[in-house]
């Protein structure tokens, strides 16, 4: 009987010591700079109904730098700047498009744009959760840097900033920043456990991410928590204008996840995101076209994280 509680004992110490759930999230301290490294790379081929087939092609890289500047009902208010930036487009017949605010070509008006952007403070609002509430000023800091090159044109200017927004915008970087910040759960965790969560995207469609994370195993500095999910879009019947157009898609994707992040900050170390996608698009007829287009699109996203 003695050697039995003995056991009973040992094994409810083990559970409390070991077996013990914890509070996933971020704890970052007010007055240290963070860094993150995030590169896209994604592959598309596109087909017109009975036409030929386009293969593009994208590759977007972004350091920035946070620096926490104060924590207030679990917000983190944080000063951001870009420290790298960098895009490439690989058009269907060959040949591409690239900027590179590394880049020192006084010919290379766009790239000299870029690096104007570099180090120009903007702002972030994010939750110790990883949900971040605001991200403002970049529009501004893009304009400013536009400013100091009058030899471009009122239409390249437009051009490029539209170019700017959907490569380093803020729907796209709060995007890519919630895809490896929003993970945590809202209660305690042991490893092995599982959580679900749904996240809103912000724009124009209707979309919903649903993931499902595990945390898989426990490190010394790090904890692995992995993922997947998908993106859900209601099925409706009706179209959504996107950039003066009546749209409506189709289709069916799927993300992986894998992210290694600090088991004291909660912080990215590394992380590796996979999407594919497929579906069907239709843009419906207007005067511009007058016999609208359907469309089909394969699209394979690899995104990859680095607190380097």
């Amino acid at each position: 009987m003695r050697r039995l509680l003995i056991l009973v004992f040992v094994t409810i110490l083990f559970q409390a010591v070991f077996g013990q759930k914890e509070k996933l999230g971020f704890n970052l301290a007010v007055g240290q700079m963070y860094h993150q490294t995030i590169q896209s790379s994604t592959s598309s081929e596109l087909q017109n109904v009975n036409g030929p087939k386009f293969k593009i092609g994208f590759v977007v890289s972004v350091k920035i730098a946070f620096t926490i500047i104060g924590l207030k009902d679990s917000i983190y208010d944080i000063t951001a700047s870009f420290v790298q930036l960098s895009s490439v487009t690989k058009l269907p017949f060959g040949g591409g498009i690239s900027f590179n605010s590394d880049k020192k070509d006084e010919h290379d008006t766009l790239s000299n744009v870029l690096r104007a952007v570099i180090d120009k403070p903007f702002l972030i609002k994010m939750t110790t959760h990883g949900k971040i509430v605001e991200i403002k000023n970049i529009d501004s800091i893009v304009k400013q840097a536009l400013d100091k090159f009058p030899e471009l044109s009122l239409a390249q200017k437009i051009q490029f900033k539209g170019q700017f927004t959907q490569s380093f915008g803020e729907d796209v970087l709060r995007e890519n920043l919630e895809m490896v910040t929003a993970i945590y759960p809202n209660n305690p965790v042991e490893k092995g456990d599982t959580w679900t969560l749904r996240r809103d995207f912000e724009s124009k469609v209707k979309e919903t991410f649903v993931s499902t994370y595990q945390l898989k195993d426990k490190f010394e500095n790090y904890n692995l928590i992995v993922g997947n999910g998908n993106i859900e879009i209601p099925n409706e019947d009706g179209y959504t204008q996107i950039n003066g157009m009546l749209m409506k898609s189709n289709s069916t994707d799927s993300i992986n996840k894998s992210l290694q992040v600090d088991s004291k900050t909660g912080w990215i170390i590394k992380g590796k995101i996979n999407e594919s996608m497929s579906g069907k698009t239709e843009v419906k007829d207007d005067p511009n076209l007058p016999a609208g287009v359907k469309q089909t699109m394969t699209t394979s996203i690899e995104i990859t994280y680095s607190s380097q």
